[in-house]
């Protein structure tokens, strides 16, 4: 009778949801319930009739922190392993009309930082002086021993508020940093 089932084990189900969900994390506009429509449902009962699959909370919450979690480990052996890192920052506005200052590192590969969102700040020079040395400590601060040294370039765009914000990087590591600040005229 095995040879006529097809069934999926609780391993194997796991390998898919996780598979289905970075392919809808990675895929712009992918709504998690995506898997609740008929059609979809019908689709992936025809690829293997024993499989459920994960329902939009499972998506947005514990397979979404689960897929966090890894890329947040990978990035993290990656700017240990790093010879060298240049830290790269830029502001933009999101859909929804927020302001948001995400942070790169090049280890040299770029490795998605974080995104910190400015609030009431409003991105002036003394919040992205501090968030920029947050970023610098939290790279060289988690006890690992990594130096500020290998720290070797900070580059933003050339607003007034990203200049200002160097002064204030300046006053607490132009001692250590060789090489702190670069700019970049688009």
């Amino acid at each position: 009778m095995d040879k006529f089932v097809i069934s999926t084990s609780e391993r194997l189900k796991v390998k898919i949801d996780k598979a289905l969900a970075r392919a809808i994390y990675m895929t712009p506009s992918v709504p998690y319930n995506i898997f609740e429509n008929e059609y979809w449902k019908y689709a992936l009962n025809l690829l293997r009739p024993s499989y459920k699959p994960p329902s939009r909370h499972q998506i947005g919450s514990p397979l979404l922190n689960q897929e966090y979690d890894e890329v947040m480990v990978s990035a993290k052996k990656r700017i240990k392993a790093a010879p060298c890192i240049a830290i790269v920052s830029d502001g933009w506005t999101n859909t929804r009309n927020e302001s948001l200052v995400n942070f790169l590192l090049t280890t040299p590969l770029p490795v998605f930082f974080k995104s910190v969102t400015p609030g009431k700040d409003k991105e002036t020079a003394s919040y992205i002086g501090k968030e920029i040395i947050n970023v610098i400590d939290e790279v060289v601060g988690d006890g690992d021993g990594t130096d500020v040294k290998l720290i070797f370039i900070i580059i933003t765009d050339n607003a007034s508020n990203m200049r200002a914000a160097w002064d204030i990087v300046r006053e607490k590591y132009i001692p250590t940093l060789y090489v702190l600040a670069a700019l970049l005229i688009c």
